[in-house]
């Protein structure tokens, strides 16, 4: 999670989220700012939860398949 926080910035464009982009002080740096970084952070954590979900699937699986693999065995009838 680290890493794609790292890469999309989430943590860091919220801390900074009314700071204006790169120093740009003016009225049209400030307003470009907010929907690029409100952007920035939806993007993010719809990415983060995606992966998160992914990964806790595929923890299920990791934890079911053996369970599911000494039920089939019994079920064709293979002895363990």
């Amino acid at each position: 999670m680290v890493y794609l926080d790292q890469g999309f910035a989430v943590s860091t464009m919220a801390r900074l989220f009314f700071v204006p982009l790169f120093g740009d002080y003016t009225i049209l740096g400030r307003i470009l700012a907010f929907p690029f970084r409100l952007g920035r952070i939806v993007i993010g954590v719809l990415a983060i939860i995606i992966v998160e979900v992914m990964l806790l699937l595929l923890f299920g699986v990791w934890l079911i398949l053996p369970f599911a693999l000494v039920w089939w065995f019994h079920e064709v009838g293979i002895a363990i």
